[in-house]
This record gives structure tokens, sequence and C-alpha cells, in this order.
């Protein structure tokens, strides 16, 4: 019986090597140039589904409540993430708006809602459809989500103001930093490989 070869492309130099199955404690090295391929990781898909579930959760909270407050000459205004969006498109910057909507507030809900889709399936061990795919765009989505971008403009945006007004920060900022570090842990803990070997199994 033939078996299935498992095949990874090189980051580093691009060759096609040939690897084990997947295991615990595997770690792949490039045949060529030594460069490492792929390193398990521990308890791969609870651990990320349940950063998956707490990202959600404080993503939610980021959306709700104000990132900033603040207080000019008496008057007192509240700054939401859905604030900006709405500001650019008055200001007459639809496309502008349009991207830091997209990249900001759906892509992140998206790349989240479809981790926890995969993984929640693979914990059940249910098979539902369209699994491939969507883990497909995942990869494709996985650099467009800018939190860390958006945080930054958050930050310039505290700075410029604090010499004018009286700026407090808000739950949904905390939320928006959690959700940062959540999101960073999830990619981190998240065996890609493992994923693969397990979609292509269930085929």
């Amino acid at each position: 019986m033939m078996q299935h070869q498992h095949l990874i492309a090189c980051r580093e130099c691009d060759l096609l090597n040939v690897t084990k199955p997947y295991s615990p404690e595997d770690i792949s090295r490039c045949s060529r140039c030594g460069s490492l391929l792929h390193s398990s990781k521990i308890n791969s898909i609870d651990r990320t589904l349940a950063l998956v579930i707490a990202g959600l959760m404080f993503f939610l909270i980021a959306c709700c409540y104000p990132l900033l407050n603040l207080k000019v000459v008496g008057a007192e205004t509240t700054n939401k993430m859905i604030t900006g969006v709405i500001d650019l498109y008055h200001y007459g910057l639809k496309d502008c708006s349009l991207m830091v909507f997209m990249m900001t507030i759906i892509v992140p809900f998206i790349k989240l809602a479809m981790l926890l889709y995969i993984l929640l399936s693979l914990k059940l061990n249910i098979n539902v459809p369209g699994r491939l795919f969507i883990f497909r765009m995942y990869h494709t989505l996985d650099v467009w989500g800018m939190l860390d971008v958006y945080m930054l403009a958050i930050i310039v945006a505290m700075v410029k103001l604090v010499d004018f007004a009286t700026v407090s920060t808000g739950i949904g900022l905390y939320a928006f930093i959690v959700l940062i570090v959540i999101s960073l842990s999830a990619s981190a803990t998240l065996d890609h490989h493992l994923i693969w070997e397990k979609l292509e199994e269930s085929r």
C-alpha cells in the first residue's frame, strides 16, 4: 500500500521536503539548509480554542464600550472603535473609512470566527463542511488584521489630544489591549501542521 507523503516547502530556500506524519514531539528541519520547518505545539487545539473564545468576548467588549473619553471646555465625548470609521466617512474619506472598518473590525472578527468554527469542529469531532476552504482563507486574511496598527494610532491620538483636552481611558481600550495579546497568543499556539493533518484525515 502506498503511504501518503507529507510535503513542506522551506521558507528559507524553497526546497520541498518530505516529512514524517505528525507526532506530538515532531520537529522538522530542511534537508538542504537546516532551517526549522515545523515544531509541534503542546495541546494546540485546546489552548487555541480557549484563546479564541476569550478573544471573541473581549472583541465584543472593545466594540461596545468607549476606548477614550475626551473632555474639552466642559464638553465630554466618548470614542468607540466605530467612531473613527464614522468620522472618516462624514469627512468624505469613504475609501479610508471602509479600509479602517475592514482591517480593525471585520477581518479580526472573521479570523476569530473562522478559528472557532474549525477548532470547535475538531474538538467535538464533527465533520462540518467547508473547513479546508475556511482554513485557507484564514491564512489569506491573517496578514490583514491590523489591531496593532490601530493601537498605535490610538496612542498617537492620545499624545496629540492631551495638550488641549482631558483624556481618560475607557473599558473598551483595556479590552482592546487584551484582545491584541490574545490574538498574538492564539497565533503562537496554533499548530498549523496539526490542523492540516486532521483536516486531511477527515476528508
